[in-house]
């Protein structure tokens, strides 16, 4: 069974896994990728990466494929889940 960052302890729900396609998104930015070419670089198609990452994304995160991205990105994981975990908290502070 594969452990979904959304169900990973902290703050859970579709929040934190929003939280963390984003700084996967941010990240891809950084490093000037685009959906195509992170795809090339984790050996999987442009499909596979839209549907974790892309606007209408059916798929939630497993910690794995984090672990992939961040190794894609050269960041680490904590890079990823830590910075959409403290701005999740960050959220639920201000309501």
């Amino acid at each position: 069974m594969s452990t979904n960052v959304k169900n990973r302890g902290g703050p859970t729900g579709p929040q934190l896994n929003d939280r963390v396609v984003e700084e996967i998104r941010v990240w891809m930015t950084r490093r000037h990728l685009n959906q195509v070419t992170i795809a090339g670089v984790l050996d999987v198609s442009q499909v596979w990466v839209s549907r974790r990452l892309g606007a209408t994304r059916d798929v939630t995160l497993s910690l794995a494929e984090v672990e992939r991205f961040a190794d894609a990105l050269d960041v680490p994981v904590d890079d990823l889940v830590g910075t959409a975990t403290r701005q999740y908290s960050d959220v639920l502070a201000a309501a």
